[in-house]
């Protein structure tokens, strides 16, 4: 949902749907690649980006009308990556990407769950990540990502949750045996969700 009150659906049907606060349909475009995994608003609503279960691609739409504006895909020498959860830095100039990175020169290791994260020109993602892989220390894949107007962000895989400071240091990382998470105590009372 964006502060327009719209409403970005993916489907199982590979199509993506924007939605008024009324459940109008504004506008509805079959996506490129199959089995989409996560969708997100840019902080200015202009555009909204998709990310993909089974693809390393990442689609930027045009937050209006879903028309394409440009498409990433993150090519590997070996090995496969696909980006189920997405958040844009509150600036909107880059955008954060967690997933699943597999048998790739990324990682030190041959199965690894990572975080990337891409500058924004305003209409493409650059070629390169701002800085390399962030490691989220799991084998559970990434499944949640929350940018902080600190810069900073939170992720969620299936057994745990970490805290990025805005330099992209991990400042925080819990694992329990069953996860029960309290964010309040993760980020104290300074930060809040963008």
């Amino acid at each position: 949902i964006d502060d327009q009150n719209r409403i970005a659906v993916i489907l199982q049907d590979d199509n993506i749907q924007l939605y008024s606060i009324d459940l109008a349909l504004i506008a509805k475009r079959e996506l490129g690649e199959k089995y989409p995994g996560a969708v997100q608003f840019s902080p200015d609503s202009q555009k909204v980006v998709v990310g993909y279960f089974n693809s390393h691609a990442i689609d930027v739409l045009s937050g209006n009308d879903l028309s394409p504006i440009s498409q990433k895909k993150h090519w590997l020498d070996k090995g496969i990556a696909r980006f189920s959860a997405l958040a844009w830095h509150p600036s909107g100039e880059a955008l954060i990407k967690g997933g699943r990175v597999i048998g790739s020169d990324i990682t030190d290791d041959f199965n690894n769950n990572t975080i990337m994260i891409d500058a924004f020109d305003g209409r493409e993602l650059a070629s390169d990540n701002i800085r390399g892989a962030l490691r989220t220390n799991s084998l559970e894949e990434v499944t949640t990502l929350l940018a902080l107007k600190s810069g900073g962000f939170v992720f969620t895989t299936g057994n745990s949750i970490g805290l990025y400071d805005s330099d992209q240091n991990l400042v925080s990382l819990t694992e329990p045996r069953h996860p029960n998470f309290n964010l309040r105590e993760l980020l104290g009372k300074e930060d809040k969700f963008w």
